[in-house]
């Protein structure tokens, strides 16, 4: 994993999402290491996610405990916001 591109994606993410998204890659390292390569493509060049891979990555996100997340919402400020009646507490 290129630590560096994923440091700096991290970094660039609202706060909380940062934690979310720093689970959700751990949680998706330790199941498929493959689909790591997917995101940094995307972090590099723009490349489009599978939708297999963008359903790895939202159960990643459930799996490390971040089930408000997915790769849609995850870049976006979601702080101060509701998700099914309760507000976003991470």
């Amino acid at each position: 994993m290129g630590s560096i591109v994923f440091i700096d994606f991290l970094n660039k993410l609202p706060p909380n999402n940062a934690v979310a998204v720093a689970g959700m890659l751990n949680q998706l390292y330790e199941t498929s290491e493959d689909d790591i390569g997917f995101i940094e493509d995307f972090i590099l060049h723009g490349s489009p996610i599978p939708n297999n891979i963008v359903k790895n990555i939202n159960q990643a996100f459930k799996e490390a405990g971040y089930p408000q997340f997915t790769w849609e919402n995850c870049r976006t400020d979601t702080r101060n916001k509701c998700f099914d009646n309760w507000f976003d507490e991470v």
